[in-house]
């Protein structure tokens, strides 16, 4: 039994070091995923301004109408 437990450890102890490991694949998988979240964030930057140009342009249309 404690020959089973020793193994186990040194198995977990194997994988462990093996995940700490990072290849150039993975690196250039992370950079992707960071472009990506880049790109996304400023879209939704570029949605949000255009809106909010888009509203001061109607309220601006608004208050020439009243005048």
């Amino acid at each position: 039994m404690n020959k089973l437990v020793g193994l186990t450890l040194l198995g977990l102890a194997f994988a462990g070091a093996g995940c700490e490991q990072e290849g150039p694949a993975e690196r250039v998988g992370e950079q992707i995923d960071q472009a990506a979240d880049d790109v996304q964030d400023s879209a939704e930057e570029l949605r949000s301004d255009l809106e909010d140009a888009a509203d001061d342009a109607a309220d601006e249309l608004d208050d020439r109408r009243d005048e």
